[in-house]
């Protein structure tokens, strides 16, 4: 992975069965994915990530407990949209990345 990465994807998804995850990671970096338990962790840093593609698939794969979060952060737009994960679908929502840091940096 990239220190200076433009694009970096991170995640935790569980309510993923193993006979689904070959089909959800096709067309992915596999060391992208770790997996157990019946929950995916995601950890992405390149140029690019089909996010959209990822997200479809993936609630289309999830059991019906499945859920989690994921947060796409572009470096270039300094921007981060976390996305919550459900079997029926997805939302996203955009957050500031100076709010983020300035946060972390309180504590």
């Amino acid at each position: 992975m990239s220190g200076n990465a433009p694009i970096r994807v991170y995640g935790l998804v569980s309510g993923l069965a193993q006979d689904n995850l070959k089909t959800l990671c096709l067309g992915f970096d596999p060391e992208t994915f770790t997996y157990a338990d019946r929950t995916l962790t995601i950890a992405y840093e390149g140029p690019y990530f089909f996010i959209e593609d990822f997200l479809d698939r993936l609630v289309t794969l999830l059991d019906a407990d499945g859920d989690g979060k994921l947060d796409y952060i572009d470096q270039q737009a300094w921007q981060m949209t976390r996305y919550d994960i459900r079997r029926t679908g997805y939302t996203a929502k955009l957050i500031n990345l100076n709010d983020v840091l300035e946060r972390y940096n309180r504590e």
